[in-house]
């Protein structure tokens, strides 16, 4: 389901088949487990892996085996960089040559001996194209309305009813659950967009921050769309058109969000079932019936006609309407016109006195964010790259003072809860350069300190976990924060011509890709060893449970999380028991107060999401051409 979130701050093929799967080898207590990212190496780049050993292995050597296992490279594990669990109290790291094209794996001798995955060594396109093209894919699953692709999951046209939706204020939320939404308006169309996570509820906050995502990559990384056949660009369109409806349709005000999650007296929500996406449009029902709410599902109102928006949805809608203009200027104007129009009056409308708490869904609670100046920043720099009215431009830098200064900082990651890197990279093309003209508040060493001070902050608790991740496993989300980590580390890279943080930045994506203590690939498809009983209502029940066939290739899921966070793992009836025999295979590997589960029911780890998926784009596609 759609996840609560706090602020704070080629699979693993091992000596026996069991192992291959994630299990402990029950052959023998004493065997090494070599993590890496299986994804592979771009050519040119180094093979490194990291040993999870139940035992000592000071001296111990590996060697690098072709496919005919000819030994190719050797040498010895380099210094012991911590204890990861008390089954594991031994982490070596293993620095490999840079190796010529071809498929290899990383052998260790010793008192704990393993064997890596089969890893690939290709150009960084031929790895990366892929894992873009996926992503690209899951958008195209995550499609609501009548305009679906029946080839993935055996999609049908849903949710039909939502293109005479009615409008609602948002219902107060209490222990009890929420009031019976109370209909102010409509009807309006909101059909089509995507489903925000494994339920079917659309949000402008997510859709917002992917769009932004998916249209800044098809902008940087034009090749991400040739990799995925022009899927990114009609995609991106597809994302437009949806926002387009929930902006002041037939003068309703913005609508924010579509769907209810969460039932309450006397009415279902989409958290109380277990079904197929079209299963509603079936559904004979009428007002006062409990699963009225689930064909004609309410579209919230964020905001009357004319009155002002919360600051985060109107940032992250001037950002996606102003790079649509860039985007699209030389080859549909009327398109980038209409952009420039929506992305000037979401700006204009936005509250930036006396704000208080911010719109964002409905509950909150779903995706609680504090911070909106990053927003407001990355808004105002996108209008002003689309229009090259200077007035955008000294709002950016006049925001993105104010984010450097609001001690309010967000994930310190490029995410959904925070945009600064992105936002900060486009104003510090823009600035002139190491002094700022007086109308505009920061100059180029303002940016690269504050990101150099977040990446800085990331790296020191990179180096407390002996697998390099840059934030702590009890802050969820880890997956997108070393996605996000990753590119903020190339973004810096590039404007401040220092290779700093690059180490960092590739330990992060190689954390996200399977050189974990789990050793699995976070993103479906990546690899051979990946979620496949995925927390997601149209996977479970349409698609392979097998990790092979018909799966939701290129979701994103949250990754490991709190142990405290598997306490309570409910779903609601009707869905498909994964794995089937039950049990967690990757058990063994926790540590930290950390846990992973390939289940289900775990939506703490196992959910994907379309803000993880975008940042998965964009990574790869960063990969693909070797620059953020």
């Amino acid at each position: 389901m759609t996840r609560a979130r706090l602020l704070s701050g080629t699979g693993v093929v091992l000596l026996t088949a069991l192992a291959a799967c994630g299990a402990p080898d029950r052959a023998g207590a004493r065997t090494a487990y070599v993590r890496l990212d299986q994804v592979g190496f771009p050519l040119g780049e180094a093979a490194r892996a990291l040993v999870l050993s139940p035992v000592p292995d000071p001296g111990a050597r590996f060697r690098v085996l072709d496919t005919a296992g000819r030994t190719v490279a050797s040498g010895r594990l380099g210094r012991r960089v911590g204890a990861w669990s008390r089954r594991f109290p031994h982490v070596y790291p293993v620095q490999g040559p840079r190796l010529a094209a071809g498929t290899y794996r990383i052998a260790v001798s010793g008192p704990g001996a393993g064997t890596s995955p089969p890893f690939t060594v290709d150009a960084a396109a031929a790895l990366y194209g892929p894992v873009a093209s996926d992503a690209v894919s899951f958008f195209r699953a995550q499609r609501d309305g009548p305009n679906v692709d029946p080839s993935l999951l055996h999609r049908a046209p849903s949710h039909l009813a939502d293109r005479s939706a009615g409008v609602y204020a948002t219902p107060r939320f209490t222990v009890a659950g929420p009031t019976r939404p109370v209909r102010v308006g409509g009807p309006v169309d909101v059909s089509g967009g995507w489903f925000d996570a494994g339920d079917y509820l659309k949000f402008v906050q997510t859709a917002s921050f992917d769009e932004t995502m998916l249209l800044w990559t098809l902008r940087e990384h034009p090749a991400a769309n040739g990799a995925s056949h022009g899927g990114l660009d009609a995609e991106a369109r597809f994302g437009l058109d949806w926002l387009a409806k929930m902006w002041d349709p037939a003068g309703q005000g913005l609508l924010y969000q579509v769907g209810i999650g969460d039932g309450g007296r006397g009415f279902l929500g989409s958290h109380d079932v277990w079904q197929l996406p079209q299963a509603s449009d079936a559904l004979n029902v009428g007002p006062g019936d409990p699963r009225y709410f689930l064909k004609y599902r309410p579209a919230f109102r964020g905001g009357a006609v004319g009155s002002q928006l919360s600051p985060n949805l109107a940032g992250r809608l001037a950002a996606a309407f102003g790079l649509c203009a860039q985007v699209y200027r030389s080859t549909d104007p009327a398109l980038a016109d209409r952009c420039v129009a929506r992305g000037a009056a979401a700006l204009a409308r936005a509250r930036t006195a006396g704000v208080g708490r911010l719109t964002t869904t409905a509950p909150y609670a779903y995706y609680p964010e504090q911070q909106w100046r990053d927003d407001m920043e990355l808004g105002s720099i996108e209008m002003y790259r689309a229009t090259g009215s200077r007035r955008y431009l000294v709002a950016a830098a006049h925001w993105a003072d104010a984010y450097m200064r609001s001690g309010v900082e967000g994930n310190y990651s490029i995410s959904l809860y925070d945009v600064s890197a992105i936002a900060h990279y486009d104003v510090a093309r823009a600035l002139p350069g190491a002094t700022a003209p007086e109308d505009l508040e920061i100059f180029l060493p303002d940016i690269l300190g504050d990101l150099r001070d977040e990446l800085r902050s990331a790296a020191a608790v990179a180096r407390r976990d002996p697998f390099g991740l840059g934030v702590r496993y009890a802050d969820d989300d880890t997956v997108a924060h070393a996605l996000g980590l990753s590119l903020e580390a190339a973004i810096y890279g590039r404007l401040s011509g220092k290779r700093t943080f690059a180490a960092f930045g590739r330990a992060q994506r190689d954390w996200a890709l399977g050189a974990n203590a789990w050793g699995t690939s976070f993103v479906v498809g990546a690899g051979t060893t990946f979620p496949r009983c995925l927390h997601h209502q149209n996977a479970n029940l349409a698609g392979s449970l097998t990790g092979a066939g018909d799966i939701l290739r290129g979701a994103s899921v949250q990754g490991p999380a709190a142990a405290t966070d598997f306490r309570d793992m409910e779903v609601a009836p009707g869905y498909r028991p994964c794995p089937a025999g039950g049990g967690n295979r990757f058990a063994p590997f926790d540590g930290r107060g950390a846990r992973y589960m390939d289940d289900v029911r775990a939506s703490a780890s196992n959910e994907p999401s379309g803000d993880i998926a975008a940042l998965t784009l964009a990574l790869a596609a960063a990969q693909m051409d070797g620059r953020p």
